[in-house]
């Protein structure tokens, strides 16, 4: 029976050592499992701030591509309007130039005119020249004819 107690006993003892090894397991498991629960409620956090900056980043994505839309439309009426403006600078180049050439073939026809009316000027100035010593020729002989005239008589 002794043997018995004893071997109860120590039964007993390891027993309560084994519960004593189980309370320092569970109080350990306890705290690593609030350690978890508390990096769990941790990250549950940080995952709703992430959802919301990704919501945020989403709505500020869909912002940007209304911008960029509104900014490529913008681009294209700008476009359009640079090409008609360049229509209308390539026309009024194309009415200057013809107008230049229009203007060129104007002075050298009027270089044409003018040097035809200096020729005729240099006629005329020759016919006047030419017309004074005629002029003093028949004064001359109206002269001389008065003068047989006057003899004559």
């Amino acid at each position: 029976v002794s043997a018995q107690l004893t071997a109860a006993v120590g039964e007993r003892d390891a027993l309560s050592a084994l519960s004593g090894e189980r309370c320092d397991v569970e109080r350990a498991m306890s705290e690593k499992l609030g350690l978890l629960l508390g990096e769990k409620e941790g990250l549950e956090g940080e995952k709703k701030r992430l959802e919301e900056r990704a919501g945020a980043l989403e709505a500020e994505r869909e912002g940007l591509a209304v911008m960029v839309a509104e900014l490529e439309g913008r681009q294209g009426e700008l476009e359009k309007a640079m090409g008609e403006r360049v229509g209308e600078l390539v026309r009024e180049r194309d009415e200057v130039l013809v107008q230049r050439d229009d203007m060129a073939r104007g002075r050298e026809a009027e270089g044409q005119r003018l040097c035809e009316m200096e020729g005729k000027l240099a006629d005329c100035e020759e016919l006047v020249r030419e017309k004074e010593v005629l002029c003093g020729e028949r004064d001359a002989l109206s002269q001389q004819l008065a003068e047989i005239g006057s003899e004559r008589d």
